[in-house]
């Protein structure tokens, strides 16, 4: 597994060169894992779970557990946080 052992993955980062007269550049980036690469590496679909959640989203919806407001934002959450990277965000 390497870096997935802990299922964070690899975090983004930059190579950064700093010239003599105290000037920097960036060389090169390197993006870290998102959650759904994560899930992808660990043999879990995505795609998969986004739909499964959606289902039951609507079962919640209409047996009167989920009030349609806070449906209407979670999938949104969560097709996003699938996009973000492993680590935490500010």
């Amino acid at each position: 597994m390497g870096k997935l052992h802990d299922l964070v993955g690899r975090n983004n980062a930059v190579d950064i060169r700093l010239g003599a007269n105290g000037r920097y550049r960036v060389e090169h980036v390197v993006r870290g894992n998102t959650n759904a690469e994560i899930l992808e590496a660990m043999e879990h679909e995505p795609d998969q779970l986004l739909e499964r959640l959606r289902v039951a989203r609507e079962a919640a919806i209409s047996s009167g557990v989920l009030p349609i407001r806070d449906a209407q934002r979670l999938m949104p959450h969560l097709e996003g946080s699938l996009r973000q990277t492993t680590y935490l965000q500010t």
